[in-house]
């Protein structure tokens, strides 16, 4: 079994909504999908996918401020974030204003993640990482083909440069020490790993392998054939 993967960057935020495909069954799910609803759909579709749901990693508009439209649309579920942003999808529609975004309504997913549970995409398994601290409900993706494996990391790491500089947090992180936790226990459980890191916020190489580098880590970025 294996996958394919298209990032397709989305909003004025540039967010990387990513569409993960079971090449075996065809089926495939749309990862934060923040806006551009008909930009997600051309990729879907140069892709050959069925799409059968949609996974969200936490509750900021610009990873899931289409997400209901999509599942209206679609007539998919929508899974993820876990509960503890329950809070931010149901005020969506203020961050939206306030951030003179597009209007999105707030919504209720059809299942809230949990740590360690699994999410099936096709004959495909995913493992959903609990990651804490950007928002209190925020999960990663971590996705397994045959030996290969990858990480949608969501928000809880936004530049390359927070592997470098441990201490460096973002000002949209809601709880920095838990953040900063975050960071440090997955940067580490993905070094020197076959695991490709997949940005939400990486700008250019918007994924690469982890490796360490000192103290810290850097990103050596991926290269397709």
């Amino acid at each position: 079994m294996t996958l394919a993967v298209t990032i397709v960057p989305v909003t004025q935020y540039q967010q990387n909504c990513s569409i993960v495909k079971c090449q075996a069954t065809g089926k495939a799910a749309i990862v934060d999908p923040g806006g551009d609803i008909e930009k997600i759909l051309a990729a879907v579709e140069q892709m050959d996918a069925q799409v059968e749901k949609i996974l969200l990693t936490h509750g900021h508009m610009d990873h899931c401020a289409a997400s209901d439209v999509l599942r209206q649309r679609l007539q998919i579920p929508i899974e993820g974030p876990e509960e503890g942003d329950r809070f931010w999808i149901d005020k969506l529609p203020e961050w939206c204003q306030m951030a003179n975004f597009p209007h999105a309504d707030a919504f209720e997913p059809d299942r809230w993640l949990k740590d360690g549970e699994t999410v099936t995409v096709g004959e495909a398994q995913f493992q959903v990482i609990h990651c804490p601290g950007h928002t209190p409900g925020h999960v990663s993706i971590q996705i397994t083909s045959q030996s290969e494996q990858g990480l949608i990391t969501g928000d809880f790491v936004h530049h390359p440069c927070q592997m470098a500089r441990l201490d460096w947090g973002s000002t949209a992180d809601l709880d920095a020490d838990a953040a900063d936790d975050t960071r440090r226990r997955v940067f580490a459980d993905c070094a020197e790993t076959p695991t490709l890191v997949i940005g939400t916020h990486f700008a250019g190489a918007t994924a690469g392998h982890i490796v360490c580098d000192g103290d810290a880590y850097r990103l050596i970025p991926f290269k397709s054939d």
